[in-house]
């Protein structure tokens, strides 16, 4: 039985499996694009007093998951995305207890003031972030953002960047050589990812000042439009921010349910609710930008200067 430890924002989770080469899994760059600020490392006697919670990954047919924080998960069969996910879910309870919440966005600072970047799938996250990059921002994060709403804080994030066939072409030169090829499950389709874990211009943390949901044009055009976000909160309902990752949020309609019995409870959901929807500064200026990427670059700039 292999047994790593993942630890990911000061948490640190005991990750067991009979899964031949899960330390490789784990330790590849696959992982860096879904679990933030992560490292593995293999087991030793001094590490297990610092484990915040055990997650035992086994072949077998599927059971349900047991009592918290312990984690008991039987599968017979598994792929990259899911012992990444599995690992991600219980992060996100540690996490969740320190008020710091993961959510599906990019986001890029310059003098300690962050731009989060939200929005549906294909909707130019990620191109925004590279392009803001590029214009001499730090890189914070790429898909998965943690963020703490009390104080409106980025605290973390994945910096491995998941570029989809359908424009790797158009990105700049300086990330298509750096770009690795990456196999999927499906032999028909492959991604590229771009990892700047070691970049020059990287962060972890920083001030939210500026919140942008844009919708990028994949041509070349010369119509734009910039309005500001007025109702980014409304009853029960954060509009402009996606849930994939908050967990629970919609108690009856949102578990994550994978591996059988969400570990999610009605507690942790109302939590995830009230701070995400309630307590997040609402007075942080917000704006909805659709034009192509030069269009979109610049007026995020613009706004982020005033």
């Amino acid at each position: 039985m292999k047994k790593i430890i993942i630890s990911s924002l000061d948490e640190r989770i005991l990750f067991s499996t009979n899964i031949s080469g899960v330390y490789d899994i784990m330790t590849s760059i696959y992982p860096g694009r879904i679990i933030p600020e992560y490292k593995v490392f293999e087991v030793c006697k001094d590490d297990i007093s610092k484990v915040s919670s055990y997650i035992e990954y086994l072949y077998g047919k599927p059971r349900e998951i047991v009592k918290f924080p312990q984690i008991t998960a039987y599968v017979k069969d598994y792929s990259l995305a899911e012992t990444s996910f599995l690992v991600l879910q219980q992060l996100e309870r540690l996490w969740e207890e320190k008020n710091l919440y993961c959510v599906e966005a990019s986001a890029v600072s310059k003098n300690d003031r962050g731009i989060l970047i939200i929005g549906r799938e294909r909707s130019g996250k990620t191109r925004l972030a590279l392009e803001l990059y590029k214009e001499g921002f730090d890189f914070i994060s790429n898909e998965n953002t943690v963020i703490n709403p009390l104080n409106n804080t980025i605290v973390g994030g994945s910096k491995v960047i998941n570029i989809k066939p359908f424009y790797f072409n158009e990105i700049d030169k300086e990330f298509k050589r750096i770009a690795i090829e990456q196999k999927t499950d499906d032999i028909n389709y492959k991604t590229y990812l771009i990892d700047l874990r070691k970049g020059k211009r990287v962060k972890t943390t920083s001030k939210i000042s500026l919140i942008i949901e844009p919708f990028i044009y994949p041509y070349n055009v010369t119509r734009g439009l910039v309005s500001e976000l007025q109702e980014f909160y409304v009853r029960n309902h954060l509009i402009n921010l996606p849930t994939f990752l908050m967990r629970g949020t919609y108690v009856c309609l949102n578990k994550f349910g994978m591996f059988g019995k969400s570990i999610d409870t009605e507690k942790l959901a109302k939590k995830r609710c009230d701070m995400l929807f309630y307590k997040f500064d609402a007075t942080i200026p917000k704006f909805s930008i659709i034009g192509d990427i030069k269009y979109v670059k610049n007026k995020v700039i613009e706004l982020f200067e005033k």
